[in-house]
C-alpha cells in the first residue's frame, strides 16, 4: 500500500486502525483453528488429506470428509495473492522504470516477489486438485515440496541477498 499510494495507507492504517486490520486475520485462524475439521497426514501419499482413509479402498462417502472452509481458504489464495502479487510487481517494475537504472537489490526484490507467489500459487493449486481429483503420487510429493517451499520462503529471500 506504501508503495502505491501513501496517502491510503495512512487512512486505513494510521493509529489503532491497524489493530482493527490485526483482529481479521485473529478471527480467521480461530475458525480454522477450532471450528474446521483438520487436514490429515497421509502415510500412504505423504501429503495432507482431508479424507482420514484416502489411499485404503473400502465402500465410503468420499464426500463425507470435504473441507469446503480449506478449499474456499486455497483458492483464494491462488485469486488474492496472484493478483496482490502482480499488482506489487507492476508497481516495482513502475517505480524502477521511472529512475536511470534498476539497480541490482531492485531486480532481486522483484525477482523474490515473484518466487513467492508463484511457490504459494502452484503449492495451493496442487493441494486444492489433488483433494478431489485423481492426482498421480508424483505430483502430489510435487504439492508437499511446494507447500514446504512456500512456508520457508525466507530461504529463497535470502538467496538473493
Amino acid at each position: 500500500m506504501d508503495l502505491v499510494s501513501p496517502y491510503y495507507s495512512e487512512m486505513l492504517f494510521s493509529g489503532k486502525r491497524t489493530f482493527i486490520w490485526l483482529c481479521l486475520p485473529g478471527l480467521y485462524w480461530f475458525y480454522f483453528w477450532f471450528i474446521d475439521l483438520p487436514c490429515i497426514y497421509s502415510s500412504i501419499a505423504s501429503a495432507c488429506f482431508f479424507d482420514p482413509f484416502f489411499g485404503v479402498s473400502f465402500p465410503r462417502n468420499e464426500w463425507e470428509y470435504a473441507n469446503w472452509g480449506l478449499t474456499f481458504n486455497n483458492v483464494a489464495i491462488i485469486l488474492a495473492l496472484s493478483g496482490m502479487y502482480i499488482a506489487i510487481i507492476s508497481a516495482l517494475i513502475a517505480k524502477t522504470r521511472m529512475s536511470t537504472a534498476a539497480t541490482a537489490i531492485q531486480r532481486n526484490t522483484i525477482l523474490q516477489a515473484f518466487l513467492i507467489c508463484a511457490l504459494c500459487f502452484i503449492a495451493s493449486a496442487i493441494y486444492v486438485s489433488m483433494q478431489y481429483l485423481p492426482t498421480p503420487p508424483f505430483v502430489i510429493i510435487l504439492g508437499q515440496i511446494f507447500w514446504q517451499a512456500s512456508h520457508g520462503k525466507y530461504l529463497i529471500k535470502h538467496t538473493f541477498n
